[in-house]
């Protein structure tokens, strides 16, 4: 995943996943982006592109992911009909 400007100036690139990127979620705050896709888990990054905690144990593809409004849990829906709710140290 790449994080641009929008002037169009690269800020950063997200890099270490296997497998593509389905959805993405910027933090409350905006100050973290959570990831998730076909690796069956999601992953929260600082916006430097630095992976800050990796939610694993899913059965399948993580097809959406969102933040609760607080930013204190996040939220993964997946190919296997379940949605999971997570604290943010996974």
């Amino acid at each position: 995943a790449v994080l641009w400007d929008l002037q169009g100036k690269l800020l950063h690139e997200f890099k270490g996943l296997m497998e593509g990127i389905l959805p993405l979620a910027f933090s409350p705050d905006g100050q973290s982006i959570l990831t998730g896709g076909n690796e069956n888990n999601a992953i929260l990054w600082d916006l430097q592109g630095k992976r800050l905690q990796e939610f694993k144990g899913l059965a399948d593809t993580v097809l959406t992911v969102a933040f609760a409004p607080d930013g204190q849990s996040i939220f993964t829906g997946s190919g296997e009909h379940t949605v999971t709710r997570w604290d943010l140290q996974g």
